[in-house]
Order: C-alpha cells, then structure tokens, then sequence
C-alpha cells in the first residue's frame, strides 16, 4: 500500500549562536547542536545578522571567505549529515545562529 509523505521541518532544540572573532582575519569553528534525543542533526537552519560564509565538517573545519554564502537576515536550511562542527567567517563582526531540525 502506498503512502503519502510530507516533508516538514521542525525546531524542536536550543539553537546556538557564532561568531567571527576578528573582521576579514580569521574564523570561528563549534560544535553543531544536537536534537532533543541527543543525536547530531541532519539538517540545521541558519541565520546571520551580516552577510557570512560558513564551513560544514568535522572539528578543525575553517570558513573562508570563499566558503558558502549566507546572505543577511535570510534563513537558510543546510544538509549537515556526517558532520560535527561549523565554522563561519565574515567580513563584519555578526551574530549567526544555527538552530538543529527534525524532519518528520
């Protein structure tokens, strides 16, 4: 029998909150957020305060200004299966906040 699936995301667990350290010098690398039940997500929704570049991986992972772009003020939702840090860089000093989903 078939059956019909519906894809919706949910926040569902505390979000946290990057930064670049520095302006156009260096970036910042974290830990992603884990889900309610402990697991690493699979998809994360990101949002910056300022125009970001941002880096999936494992720990040691570095953003460059050539990594992904995430606009200003527009959420973004990111496949993150197979990693454990985040790292973002930006040319102005900006909150980035990374909140982990669950998909249904």
């Amino acid at each position: 029998m078939a059956r019909a699936v519906y894809d919706s995301l949910t926040i569902l667990a505390p979000a946290i909150s990057v930064q670049s350290p520095s302006v156009s010098t260096a970036s910042t690398a974290a830990a992603l957020p884990t889900m309610t039940n402990g697991t690493t997500a699979r998809y994360v929704l990101v949002v910056a305060s300022v125009a970001t570049a941002i880096q999936f991986g494992v720990a040691g992972v570095a953003a460059t200004a050539l990594s992904a772009p995430v606009p200003a003020n527009v959420p973004m939702i990111f496949n993150v299966s197979s990693c454990t840090h985040v790292s973002v860089f930006q040319a102005v000093v900006g909150a980035v906040t990374i909140a982990p989903l669950e998909d249904f």
